[in-house]
């Protein structure tokens, strides 16, 4: 894709007058603006009033702040941007030419265009880059990470919005260049990683090619498992099986690779490392451990309301309806505990990922929906039960707290912060000793919220940490797993 260098010297050849720029750079450099609006902090963006030194003033972005007038104060800069943005790339008709640029800026337009359902800047986007795939030998070697991101981000997005998934198993194949590694030989493969390589913090970074391949996937199959007509027809229970035991394998290799990084990594923490030196690598690697985290939650949330949703529409069997019809009322009823009891043990890994969240940008603009609809989650479970335990007030904190930082980039709905707050407050004032929650930790993510684009590549913050795909290049290997479906190993 293209990189950032590419776009500033076009702009320094007409001396940065955008108007200059050759029709599709200056399409993708106006997309460019608008994105960069949902974070700026310059008056003439956030208009007239407070605002910060920088991106990087401890005084305004620090742990338990309240960014939500900033991303009300941008809206309609921000929306005059993206309407400019919309105007000159239909203008010039971006859809219809493949390459990078145009490429990019289609990626950027859906991303803007939150919400149409018909998502046409999207199929364009596909479009562009299967073309370009066929055209360039060199589009995986140099493009591989991003892609793999992008097409992550992009499935995460529909699944949560129940719209088709654009996104083949072709498609992966094209990238990837290969399949992938079943999800019980990446777990074994890691197991025999981790003994021979206890020294080295590689491990987290050769799982997330395949790991990510697997969650784009399960979100595949679990958008055609579950599509309008599905629902006039019994329950796939083998299917739902089948997706619940692939989410607990992707739970188990995360946990493997993060969970006791102490005793994997002795001496120096994944998330707090001793030496300065280290920090770009300990970012990625936070950046891994986010990543998996939330990209799995995003699918536990999203069986669990389809499940919901199914509950709601079946309603009880007569009493003199056949027994296979009260059996399968009573298997529905089964796995919608199931799952419901998976969410809440979810729900406490997105609160621990948001307490070491790697930049502003994972959160506001990857995975805004998918804290917006744990918040849902925790208001709906709260709601129906008329209170929260101590462990669950900590958790709806740390959501609360998230979207209050999100709110720097964007609206949020009316009231939702509020009814959060309302819960986490019985439990502040419950007793003399209220209960202090840990929050966002001293190196969450304030110690780096912008952190600089990797390798100036200014989607870099919103996909794939630095390293995680380019493997062409410096390939690393995970050894033999020595059980699974025959694939023995796999050449990350």
């Amino acid at each position: 894709m293209l990189l950032g260098d590419d776009l500033r010297e076009a702009l320094s050849a007409v001396s940065w007058q955008i108007q200059l720029l050759p029709p599709q750079l200056k399409v993708l450099a106006h997309c460019i603006a608008a994105l960069s609006a949902s974070i700026s902090f310059d008056h003439a963006i956030i208009g007239p009033g407070s605002k910060p030194a920088s991106l990087a003033d401890r005084s305004v972005f620090i742990p338990g702040a309240d960014l939500r007038e900033y991303g009300v104060r941008r809206t309609p800069m921000y929306r005059a941007l993206c309407a400019e943005a919309l105007r000159l790339a239909s203008e010039v008709g971006i859809y219809l030419e493949p390459s990078e640029a145009n490429a990019g800026s289609c990626f950027v337009l859906q991303f803007l265009e939150d919400g149409k359902s018909s998502r046409p800047w999207a199929v364009a986007y596909f479009s562009h880059i299967r073309a370009l795939y066929d055209s360039s030998p060199n589009m995986r070697t140099h493009n591989m990470a991003i892609l793999t991101g992008l097409l992550l981000m992009d499935v995460m997005e529909t699944t949560l919005r129940r719209q088709p998934v654009l996104v083949s198993h072709h498609d992966q194949l094209l990238i990837t260049g290969k399949d992938i590694v079943s999800l019980e030989n990446l777990y074994g493969s890691i197991q025999s990683m981790m003994q021979v390589r206890k020294e080295q913090p590689l491990i987290p970074v050769a799982a997330m090619r395949p790991y990510m391949f697997h969650v784009t996937r399960l979100a595949r199959e679990l958008i055609d498992s579950t599509p309008d007509f599905a629902r006039r027809h019994p329950l796939d229970e083998r299917a739902i099986t089948e997706f619940i035991t692939s989410l607990n394998h992707l739970h188990s290799i995360r946990s493997l690779v993060f969970d006791q990084e102490e005793q994997v990594y002795p001496g120096d923490s994944l998330f707090s490392p001793a030496e300065q030196k280290k920090r770009g690598l300990h970012l990625n690697l936070r950046s891994c451990a986010y990543i998996m985290a939330f990209s799995r939650a995003t699918l536990v949330l999203a069986l669990h309301r389809e499940l919901v949703r199914r509950f709601a529409l079946s309603p009880p069997p007569l009493t003199t309806a056949p027994p296979t019809e009260h059996w399968r009322a009573e298997r529905l009823a089964l796995l919608r505990r199931q799952v419901g009891e998976m969410a809440d043990l979810t729900l406490e890994d997105v609160a621990r990922s948001l307490r070491f969240m790697p930049s502003l940008p994972h959160i506001a603009h990857v995975h805004r929906r998918t804290v917006l609809g744990w918040a849902e989650f925790c208001l709906d479970e709260a709601d129906a039960k008329g209170s929260v335990t101590p462990k669950r007030a900590a958790a709806i904190e740390t959501v609360s707290q998230a979207l209050k930082l999100i709110g720097y980039s964007w609206p949020l709905p009316t009231g939702l912060i509020e009814r959060l707050d309302s819960y986490v407050a019985t439990h502040h004032s419950a007793s003399a000793n209220p209960l202090s929650f840990s929050t966002f930790s001293e190196d969450s993510m304030f110690v780096d919220m912008f952190p600089a684009p990797l390798d100036n590549n200014w989607m870099s913050v919103f996909t794939a940490p630095s390293g995680v795909g380019n493997e062409t290049q410096n390939e690393v290997v995970l050894p033999p797993a020595g059980y699974g479906y025959g694939y023995g190993w796999t050449g990350l």
